[in-house]
């Protein structure tokens, strides 16, 4: 299945130049996207129409970001994407389409033969799920888009909608139903034809982060030193960029949310954009952080910080995770808001689809702060995020492992938190923010990008690309230089990590295996501009080398490929570097990955092989 991209080459950038159109002519992505296909030999009386989910004009950039699904007959065909790349001239520097080219003569005529309340039972059904609570909540006839009540049902209210979908050579009638199981272990989105109620297809809006395998065991910690007395606004946590108890002290920060006054300009506990905040727990605009032991999905026990936000609690290590709990949640939730923070600086704002209950008129939707879950009672040596699309709350769920006595809790393994994190960020970035269906075909990325962002808001000042660098030490209860959960620690050291692209024919897992490996080629790539030029400690405003990646693979984000392989990744950062560094060749600062970058480009291993 991979094997067949080893022929790529590692040429021209997937749109080269781009198409350009009459300045004055109007940045309207329809007709747009309708010029470009037709230059391109597609044929719009085939296709049926078009419809915008999404578009958005960068900030930062000025290019427009648009993303469109093929419609006919008032149905949107699931899995069709049509997305177009704008500069502000109108010059269109990127487009992907995945479209069934041949609709209009394919498409049935008969209509559904089982209801939406039918299908939603025909799921529940296959899940194991008591059938007889079914209630229409609401509907909407013209879209095909019914809600049902989600008491006694799922965690989230189920959403039943009337798709066509291409099933082989033919195309069929499907309803999707969005279905979020009772403990949170998968938000499926499951194709039922729409006659037979047969599953055709699904996908899972919910990232596994669960390994293959278990560290060697340890015995606890030492306990730490008593806290001082806390001053205003301070919090006692893991603070970025220590990764885990294993790499830092427990210490005191005063206001953090200081540092990216931009991204959250009223506080951390604000949601009504006025002075002064809202809740004195673990609470606000960009996450919502309690104790879910109880496994219902239900907030449970949040620390209060008191009317001067003061979270200062200690975390025994000697002790179970339950003893230290106001810890971890707090812990859990600075850690939220620190990436959301940063990531803000990067180009994931409101527009682009991120998680703040209030959006304070910077466009998006709104009211989809992140349901961040301590100590989750739903399983144990693992931890999940599911995106929905962009105006329903995301659920990170944090579990307790059990490979040490006591357990470890992953609410103090920072590394671990940004990695689920970063499931949200990739899913709503790749194919649009209302499309987060996008990344689950077998050489999807996005277990990579999540161990990306995990190293790269934990790096140090003095850290050396060759340094082995584990994922999820901590809670196997491994040293800082352990193996970790990956089949080997990031490295830029061959004698470290020797895993290239020809390694992902080579049985590792899928997505985990798939991840590493492209998560090996970004930290590469990484290091190689740091050697040009240099690393900047400051993740929110620096200009180092390491800035310049994290730029880059961001705006790379917005320019992949639904359903994307290794070479789409490549093309839309080689695309992301052209935008914004002028181009050229060798590009400004990604010359290094087409002549002498050290991992993608020896002997080609990466993107040639």
């Amino acid at each position: 299945m991979l094997s067949s991209l080893r022929s790529a080459l590692i040429g021209c950038l997937l749109v080269s130049g781009g198409t350009a159109l009459a300045q004055a002519f109007p940045l309207d992505p329809l007709s747009i996207a309708r010029t470009e296909l037709e230059r391109r030999g597609v044929r719009l009386d085939a296709i049926g129409d078009l419809v915008v989910k999404d578009a958005y004009t960068d900030r930062r950039t000025g290019v427009m970001h648009a993303y469109m699904r093929q419609r006919f007959n008032g149905l949107e065909v699931f899995g069709t994407e049509v997305a177009v790349h704008v500069l502000p001239d109108g010059r269109v520097v990127g487009l992907h389409q995945r479209l069934i080219t041949d609709l209009v003569a394919k498409a049935p005529k008969a209509s559904a033969g089982l209801s939406p309340d039918d299908a939603l039972r025909a799921a529940m059904r296959i899940e194991g799920l008591p059938e007889a609570r079914v209630v229409r909540a609401e509907g909407d006839e013209a879209k095909h888009r019914f809600v049902f009540s989600k008491n006694g049902v799922a965690t989230e209210d189920p959403v039943v909608q009337l798709y066509l979908m291409a099933v082989g050579e033919d195309v069929a009638l499907v309803w999707n139903v969005e279905l979020y199981l009772p403990d949170g272990s998968h938000w499926w989105n499951i194709r039922l034809d729409a006659t037979t109620g047969k599953e055709l297809d699904r996908n899972d809006w919910v990232a596994q982060c669960k390994f293959d395998g278990v560290g060697e065991h340890s015995h606890g910690s030492p306990s730490p030193l008593a806290p001082p007395p806390a001053a205003p606004a301070d919090m006692r946590v893991y603070a970025m960029p220590v990764e885990t108890p294993n790499h830092g002290a427990h210490t005191l920060v005063n206001a953090p949310w200081s540092s990216a006054l931009n991204a959250s300009p009223f506080g951390w506990n604000d949601v009504n954009g006025a002075a002064g905040a809202e809740y004195t727990i673990t609470r606000g605009n960009n996450v919502y952080a309690s104790e879910d032991r109880d496994n219902n999905n239900v907030p449970g026990f949040s620390p209060d910080g008191g009317a001067t936000l003061d979270f200062d609690f200690p975390a025994n290590l000697t002790l179970d995770p339950l003893l230290y709990e106001s810890a971890a949640i707090t812990n859990l939730f600075y850690w939220n808001n620190i990436i959301h923070d940063v990531t803000y600086q990067y180009g994931f704002d409101e527009v682009s689809g991120n998680f703040q209950v209030n959006n304070y008129g910077n466009g998006g939707a709104g009211n989809d702060e992140v349901d961040a879950d301590a100590q989750d009672g739903s399983g144990s040596n693992n931890a999940n995020f599911g995106t929905p699309p962009d105006g329903s709350s995301p659920r990170m769920q944090m579990f307790r492992w059990t490979q040490t006595t006591p357990a470890r809790d992953s609410d103090l393994d920072n590394g671990i938190i940004v990695h689920e994190y970063g499931h949200g960020i990739s899913n709503r970035l790749v194919g649009g923010p209302s499309n987060t269906s996008c990344l689950f075909n077998a050489e999807q990325m996005g277990e990579g990008w999540s161990d990306y962002f995990g190293l790269m808001l934990t790096m140090e000042p003095g850290d050396q690309g060759t340094d082995a660098r584990g994922i999820g030490t901590y809670v196997l209860g491994q040293p800082v230089s352990g193996l970790g959960i990956r089949p080997s620690p990031y490295s830029t050291n061959f004698g470290v990590n020797a895993y290239t692209y020809a390694s992902t024919n080579s049985g590792l897992s899928q997505p985990h295996g798939i991840g590493f490996v492209w998560c090996t080629m970004l930290w590469e790539l990484t290091w190689d501009l740091i050697a040009q030029y240099g690393f900047d400690a400051d993740i929110y405003n620096g200009t180092g080398g390491n800035n310049i990646a994290m730029q880059l693979v961001m705006d790379g984000l917005k320019l992949t490929a639904c359903n994307p392989g290794f070479v789409d990744g490549r093309d839309a950062i080689l695309l992301a570097d052209q935008i914004n560094n002028g181009g050229g060749e060798p590009t400004a600062h990604l010359g290094r990955i087409r002549t002498e970058g050290a991992r993608l480009q020896r002997e080609s291993r990466q993107f040639r092989q």
